[in-house]
């Protein structure tokens, strides 16, 4: 019997009509007993193609390589640390607030530790050569920046969006991050563009793993409200600076993001948005609908939907977090909650607060 073989085949949606050719070769019995892993730069190609493969793909799977959590980071950058954390780990569609706040405890003592971390990441987020060059520079230089905004541009143009459209669509995104808006809200922001076009945009933005849009949650069924406004977030704190430095025309991004760190209302936005790309990743399909948003009187910033149970969280990045700060969630009956912030630690029954870098340190992928 012939031993079983692996084919790698990289950057597979750079190759005209791949999908057929993948096809010819495997209906001509030339991969058998054999596992082919195709890979690719262009996410949107990628899935597609793999839709056009019926039948031929075994048990195959789609894996999708996102950017490193926080967690993984530690892994990586100190495994010393990390040893430290391994023992504890949340899992979200389990909210155990006793457990998490006894946890949280245990390593608080690593909090100094953590935090420092958690300052170089909000510089690199989560991919490995900006993190790289972080660790071994304490910078990111302009070519790398000026490399991976080629790259943005690239994937918005093999989708035939307008590059410059798309760059000051996704500026405007990057300025009213955390904010709810409406298509047409956005399109009266862009000139000579409808609302149905910056829709058609956004959700092709959306597979192409830049961005995603949060919906409002309907609570009362269980479900997504489509109607209402959205919340656009980006994959990672990468495209959300490169957007950015489009829209303020930045000449030096890196001293830009130092000056965009020191101020705490930007620090306290890009945090929420770095929360919401871990509960992102936690949920495995990009496309799942387990994470919304509430608003109702007040504004809750995610809620997270494990089988019938909901947990809300709120990111409360500053000086001081208190229990009054549940008034949202105990004033529309929200059985548990979650607040993360930036030192406190405090359980009251079932409402836990965490800071926000131990929390994504001890988060589950």
């Amino acid at each position: 019997v012939k031993e079983r073989s692996y084919i790698f085949l990289d950057e597979i949606t750079s190759v005209l009509n791949w999908p057929k050719i993948i096809k010819f070769l495997s209906d001509r019995g030339l991969f058998q007993n054999s596992s082919v892993f195709l890979s690719g730069s262009n996410a949107l190609d990628l899935k597609k193609g793999g839709e056009r493969l019926p039948g031929r793909r075994g048990k195959g799977q789609d894996i999708n390589l996102l950017p490193i959590n926080f967690r993984a980071y530690l892994k990586i950058v100190d495994p010393v640390l990390f040893a430290d954390l391994a023992d504890f780990e949340f899992n979200l569609n389990f909210f155990k607030p006793e457990q998490w706040y006894r946890q949280a405890g245990q390593v608080f003592n690593l909090k100094n530790k953590i935090e420092h971390y958690f300052s170089f990441y909000l510089f690199s987020g989560g991919y490995p050569y900006l993190i790289n060059e972080f660790l071994e520079t304490k910078q990111i230089s302009f070519a790398t920046y000026e490399l991976y905004s080629n790259w943005l541009k690239g994937d918005i143009a093999k989708v035939k969006i307008d590059d410059k459209k798309g760059m000051f669509l996704l500026g405007e995104i990057a300025n009213s991050l955390n904010s709810k808006f409406g298509f047409d809200t956005l399109a009266k922001k862009i000139s000579n563009i409808s609302y149905h076009t910056i829709e058609h945009y956004v959700n092709l933005m959306e597979s192409l793993y830049i961005l995603k849009i949060l919906h409002h949650s309907d609570l009362g069924n269980r479900s997504l409200n489509f109607r209402k406004a959205k919340k656009i977030y980006f994959l990672d704190s990468l495209p959300y600076f490169l957007s950015l430095a489009f829209k303020k025309r930045w000449a030096n991004y890196f001293s830009e993001i130092n000056k965009f760190l020191f101020m705490p209302d930007q620090k306290s936005g890009l945090i929420e948005q770095i929360v919401f790309n871990h509960l992102c990743y936690f949920e495995k399909d990009w496309f799942l609908p387990n994470l919304s948003y509430w608003s109702n009187h007040g504004e809750i910033d995610f809620i997270w939907l494990a089988g019938d149970d909901f947990l809300p969280i709120e990111v409360k990045y500053q000086s001081k977090v208190g229990m009054r700060d549940f008034k949202a969630m105990a004033g529309h009956d929200f059985k548990n909650g979650l607040i993360l912030s930036r030192n406190d630690l405090e359980k009251k029954g079932n409402f836990l607060i965490l800071p926000a870098s131990i929390f994504l340190s001890l988060l589950g992928d």
